[in-house]
């Protein structure tokens, strides 16, 4: 190993190389374990992201960022060095490393029959690679996918290159990297360099993709998808569709650098936000933008925006709809942001989702919130002025309402809002209930079509960020009869007008609660649930960003993993994506937490050493480990000093915990509730005095009124 790493680590790439790094390629595969691509891209100044082994998978996600995938790994890293990746050179290596190699493959396979690709070199080779190749050729013809395939030999015969023209390759030619490189460059420009920062606001290249411009923005109304449940787009607000909150106002003229705006699910908390955006509008010199949430939420990038705005005179606000799926990077963000921040930013959450996070103290320190529920009487007016004035909901609406006085629309208006949700225009003014209205509109689609939008809004509501190749994989049917499908579906499925640059079209319904009532239906049955769920884990491929985010919200949304009722069955599905995603830690935390669930203390602990040797410790591994220790003191059998003991062992875990994570909430409820299992054993106060002082700390520091909350509820268990 040593002699290979030897031979390798002092190439350089030369100045074709260089060139060819300029370029903004899709996707790079290589079956080279040198570093001669890192380095041109170094050289180059773009930014790449390298892809060795199933512990890298995130790092592919990145927008804007060009993915190197390493097939055979990379002399970087190797298992006899001490790392968990390892190069590919022997046998025993190829059947260690196959699982990550079919994934890699799956999506090669995938580029090439949605993409042009170029194949280089020997590649072709690898028998995997040649058979890759034959079988996107044969999707290219056989149902119409839109890649073409070149291939560009050292050394190729005639023959055997009327063999692959024969096959369905677009080009064969004999050449190498320079050549190619020079009549790239005599055909295609490379793109000019970015502008230096500060000197313009216009998007950077890694936001564009996964950023709504709002100003820019010419879509449509859609009364009718908007009366059945819809979010309002800003089409739907600017033809005056959606009604005044009473918070509005409030909200676009506050100074804090963040509002946040909760809600149960259907009660307008996107639409009011996208209200309060258009607001704005009408300020100058303030830029709009909503982040597009089947994307990562770059949070660097953002700062760095700020700082060209502040630099130019100007202020921007920024959408994040749904914001608790990127609470990582909005506390990364609300850390750096400046005081005074030219960037404001305005966002969405589920309650209880958003409760559960841990949320940086500037979140409420700098932040302005507002709690969605039922309409009060102001709104209940000028909802029902909205639909008297508005003739495109007005002729939506039944009759028998319409028929009412005055009084008595506002009287069964109110009644029916009593209910903190009204996803559903069409419930309001209605007879039906919600579930009533969902389950005709599916009544009345053919069989094939009821598939189709059962499926999206089960994959939907399990935390999946459906997609077309998704769709198709797991239904099974053909893309050719994907068409005709879609237009049926429209207005209850909608297909993203724009791709990610690798070609994956997202699918929606028209509303999160929409989808959880297909799903609570239409996969009543656990086990077809769980077949589902597994199905997903088989198929998925991690190296794309919508498939790893679904494996990842599975494991926490409503209607995924969580809603098994078997403990095996849920232990499988947590230990698969595990399996799938190594360096992903939410399916660690819950296979962890399951097992504690189960009191299973011994698998509890074992999963846990070795989600810390894989991933490293975290606070939510921290507080398992507390747990651990919770769990074997109440265990039976056991004498009252190995009791003291153990919960010693948890207390002496927690005060590490909160040492080495002290922005952590949980680790001080880990604290209280070790605190209150040794005085209950004890019938010593003094570590629950102890406890709630160091929670008050906290909450000074932090800010959160739930670990107020907390305190006193440890201080009135005494």
């Amino acid at each position: 190993m040593e002699a290979v790493v030897a031979r390798l680590e002092e190439l350089n790439p030369d100045g074709a190389l260089i060139s060819l790094a300029k370029y903004p390629w899709a996707a790079i595969y290589t079956t080279n374990y040198d570093q001669l691509i890192e380095r041109a891209f170094l050289r180059a100044d773009k930014e790449l992201a390298v892809i060795r082994s199933n512990y890298d998978w995130d790092a592919a996600h990145a927008p804007g960022v060009v993915p190197l995938f390493k097939i055979h790994g990379c002399v970087s890293q190797d298992i006899a060095l001490g790392h968990r990746a390892r190069m590919i050179l022997t046998l025993e290596d190829y059947d260690n490393c196959a699982d990550y190699r079919q994934l890699i493959y799956k999506r090669l396979e995938t580029d090439f029959a949605g993409a042009t690709a170029i194949v280089i070199g020997h590649s072709l080779q690898d028998a995997d690679v040649q058979e890759i190749l034959r079988e996107s050729i044969k999707l290219q013809r056989g149902q119409g996918a839109p890649g073409r395939a070149n291939l560009l030999m050292y050394q190729i015969d005639s023959e055997r290159a009327d063999i692959w023209r024969g096959r369905g390759a677009d080009n064969v030619a004999q050449g190498d990297v320079n050549s190619f490189a020079v009549e790239l460059g005599n055909s295609i420009a490379a793109p000019a360099a970015a502008p230096a920062k500060g000197a313009t606001t216009e998007l950077p290249h890694a936001l564009a993709p996964c950023t709504i411009v709002v100003r820019d923005l010419t879509s449509v109304p859609h009364p009718r998808r908007l009366f059945y449940g819809a979010t309002a787009t800003y089409g739907d607000i600017r033809a005056g569709l959606t009604f005044e909150r009473d918070e509005e106002r409030r909200l676009a003229d506050s100074h804090a650098t963040f509002v946040i705006i909760t809600g149960v699910s259907g009660t307008g908390k996107s639409t009011l936000a996208r209200r309060v955006v258009e607001r704005i509008k009408n300020e100058a010199d303030v830029e709009l933008y909503e982040h597009r949430r089947e994307f990562p939420l770059q949070d660097v990038e953002w700062v760095n925006l700020e700082k060209s705005l502040k630099a130019e005179g100007k202020k921007a606000v920024l959408l994040i709809d749904n914001c608790p799926q990127f609470q990582r990077e909005l506390n990364r963000l609300a850390r750096k942001l400046p005081d005074n921040s030219s960037l404001r930013v305005i966002l969405t959450a589920e309650t209880s989702t958003w409760k559960i996070r841990q949320k940086e103290a500037r979140l409420f320190s700098d932040g302005d919130s507002v709690v969605l529920s039922k309409l009060s009487d102001p709104e209940l007016g000028r909802l029902l002025d909205l639909v008297r004035q508005e003739p495109e909901l007005g002729d939506l609406i039944e009759g028998g309402f319409l028929s009412q006085s005055n009084a008595d629309q506002r009287r069964t208006l109110k009644r029916r809002c009593e209910a903190d949700m009204f996803v559903c225009l069409k419930a309001l003014f209605s007879a039906d209930s919600l579930d009533q209205i969902v389950l005709r509109e599916y009544a009345q689609l053919s069989p094939g079509c009821q598939d189709i939008y059962r499926l999206t809004c089960a994959l939907e509501a399990a935390g999946a960020l459906p997609h077309r190749q998704m769709v198709l994989r797991l239904s099974g049917i053909e893309l050719a009869q994907l068409g005709g499908s879609l237009d049926v579906l429209e207005g209850l499925i909608e297909e993203s007008e724009e791709s990610s640059k690798l070609g994956i079209y997202s699918w929606r319904s028209r509303h999160e609660v929409i989808a959880e009532l297909i799903s609570k239906y239409k996969y009543s049955d656990p086990d077809e649930l769980f077949a589902l769920l597994d199905s997903v884990i088989e198929t998925a491929n991690p190296t794309y960003y919508e498939e790893s985010r679904t494996l990842r919200e599975m494991c926490s949304a409503s209607r995924g993993i969580r809603a098994i009722p078997y403990a095996d069955k849920k232990l499988r599905l947590y230990r698969k994506i595990s399996y799938v995603m190594p360096a992903d830690r939410v399916a660690r935390h819950r296979l962890v937490g399951e097992l504690l669930h189960e009191n299973l203390i011994a698998d509890a602990e074992a999963e846990l050493r070795k989600a810390v040797e894989d991933v490293g410790l975290d606070p939510p591994l921290q507080r398992y480990k507390i747990r651990i220790e919770l769990a074997r003191a109440r265990s039976e059998g056991l004498l009252k000093e190995d009791r003291k003991a153990m919960l010693n062992n948890a207390l002496n875990e927690a005060e590490a915990g909160i040492k080495n994570f002290p922005d952590s909430k949980y680790l001080y409820f880990a604290l209280a509730d070790a605190a209150l299992e040794w005085e209950s054993l004890t019938a010593e106060s003094g570590r629950v005095i102890w406890a709630s002082q160091i929670l008050e700390e906290a909450y000074d520091r932090l800010l959160d009124p739930d670990l107020s909350d907390k305190r006193k509820e440890l201080l009135a268990a005494q």
